[in-house]
């Protein structure tokens, strides 16, 4: 027996029975009520535009993900290539104005 509520609990087959087992009853007992809805035409083709409308966001996203995975991997390798070439030419860290720094101060 089922208790205002807890119908949220079934499965949708039973929540279906459920359903149909109450307006059988309420049609036996002459109170009028509205059927279960059928299904219609215009349901698959929502169905159908949905599922365009969700195949087409996984698309943009999986895009989207590529690129920014590119990108990711670009700059990886752009600092991995400074790095190498950071053996060849120095690079200041100490904080102060660029045209103060010794390494660009060549005393002839």
């Amino acid at each position: 027996m089922l208790y205002g509520g807890e119908i949220y609990q079934l499965n949708y087959d039973d929540i279906k029975r459920v359903f149909k087992n109450h307006y059988k009853v309420a049609r036996k007992l002459g109170i009028s009520s509205q059927g279960l809805p059928k299904y219609s035409p215009s349901t698959s083709v929502i169905k159908h535009a949905i599922g365009n409308m969700l195949e087409d966001f996984k698309n943009e996203m999986l895009h989207t993900f590529s690129l920014q995975m590119d990108t990711m991997h670009i700059n990886k390798k752009q600092m991995e290539v400074e790095r190498a070439l950071s053996i060849f030419f120095s690079i200041c860290i100490k904080r102060h104005p660029i045209n103060e720094c010794p390494l660009n101060v060549i005393q002839i």
